[in-house]
């Protein structure tokens, strides 16, 4: 990976700064922070405070604030460039020489550009939600069934966008934008045929998608007509938007105090987490459209160190969390791993709130499994182990499952624990 904001957003969703200052401040947690005595003076009262979830360090006794960049900058007399290097390695990132600087500039110019073009159609298809909500029927009905209320509504910025092919594409140009850099903003569609440009998201409800930084970067829609193929779909991959790295939900989660618990729940689908939202687990995220990838497990520690994973109960939601539970296996450390919650059969945590079945659903998340538990059931769950081959059979998968595990403390404890069921 080469030089530039790609890369410093890596290493940040990669590394926590508790973890980086740790190494030279002993800290102690203090309700979401940490606190320990300022590595840059000699103080007896700590005022040294770390915040994993925004992401900087903050010394009240010299005025010193940043990032773990500045810290390692600053603690061991490093340029920006060593800094990176430095922490990237930490983070096995590979990273290339070479860099740049007229090229990233003008990258960053671009950037910029998409920014500005989907915060103002984040705005307009507010606007046209709005409107329709006075008018549409249809939408209203829709709205009312999901329990997409007036607070749901604002809280996740949902929107609309018309019918015609062409509206979007038209506000825009009226903003003075170009063709280009709207067709780089993954809101237009090129027709194969003829080449004409079609609104990706025409007639679809909005659910505007955020980076980690409360910045809109894409948008999903879903479909209000039958005639309309797929029914959820996605911006494409951006200069601002790689699917498999944000969570939807996470900026609605970051700014609710339940965070606080320690609770962080993975769904698979935006009404999923919109439901939850509205029945008071205001801490659930999902993945957007593709299968859950560690980058987002990982960025998920930052508020939670076990994330419970709480896919749909049909066979597709039961296989990703087969293959969730062996795709963390490299990543998992001390204090760090997963818990699982297996849903019944057909249902996603949507379909039991709307079935009034929100009881049931807080009993199932209550009896979550840990990792290590999910992986073991996996393996023994209604089968027999009543021959020397099949017991061989059943420690081979185990070794297989432990090889996996790269932390010498948590493998031991698994080599352990597997040995005790065994």
């Amino acid at each position: 990976m080469k030089f530039g904001n790609q890369l410093i957003e890596e290493i940040k969703m990669r590394l926590k700064v508790s973890d980086i200052v740790a190494r030279k401040v002993k800290l102690k947690p203090r309700g979401e922070e940490f606190v320990g005595l300022s590595p840059f003076s000699n103080e007896k009262t700590p005022s040294f405070t770390v915040s994993d979830q925004k992401g900087f360090y903050h010394c009240f006794s010299t005025g010193e604030h940043g990032s773990i960049f500045d810290f390692i900058m600053k603690t061991e007399n490093l340029t920006f460039k060593e800094a990176v290097k430095k922490l990237a390695k930490e983070a096995n990132i590979r990273i290339e020489d070479g860099f740049n600087q007229t090229k990233n500039i003008e990258q960053i110019n671009k950037i910029n550009v998409l920014k500005e073009i989907l915060k103002e159609t984040c705005k307009w298809y507010q606007e046209n939600l709005k409107r329709e909500l006075k008018t549409n029927s249809f939408i209203n009905e829709l709205f009312k069934k999901r329990n997409f209320n007036r607070n749901i509504i604002e809280t996740f910025h949902l929107g609309f966008a018309p019918k015609s092919f062409e509206a979007t594409y038209n506000f825009l140009k009226s903003k003075n934008f170009t063709t280009q850099d709207i067709l780089d903003s993954g809101l237009l569609i090129v027709s194969q045929k003829d080449k004409k440009k079609y609104d990706r998201f025409n007639n679809r409800i909005i659910f505007p998608i955020f980076d980690y930084y409360s910045n809109v970067v894409a948008f999903g829609g879903r479909a209000l007509s039958k005639k309309q193929v797929v029914k959820y779909i996605n911006s494409p991959s951006t200069l601002l938007y790689k699917k498999g790295d944000l969570l939807f939900g996470w900026k609605q989660s970051k700014d609710e105090t339940t965070l606080n618990n320690n609770d962080l729940f993975i769904v698979e689908g935006y009404t999923d987490v919109i439901s939850m939202h509205n029945i008071g687990f205001k801490n659930t995220v999902a993945p957007l459209g593709t299968a859950l990838t560690d980058k987002q497990i990982i960025k998920s520690w930052q508020v939670s160190n076990e994330p419970t994973i709480c896919m749909d109960g049909d066979t597709a939601g039961i296989k990703a969390a087969e293959r969730i539970s062996e795709l963390i296996l490299p990543f998992i450390k001390p204090g760090y791993s997963l818990n699982f919650v297996q849903l019944p059969t057909d249902q996603d945590p949507d379909s039991l709130i709307l079935l009034n079945k929100v009881n049931q659903l807080n009993l199932l998340l209550k009896n979550k499994i840990s990792l290590v538990d999910f992986l073991w059931n996996k393996l023994v769950f209604g089968k027999n182990f009543n021959t020397p081959e099949k017991k061989a059979a059943l420690d081979e998968k185990l070794k297989d499952i432990i090889n996996k595990i790269k932390d010498y403390k948590v493998r031991k404890n698994y080599i352990s624990f597997f040995k005790q069921k065994f």
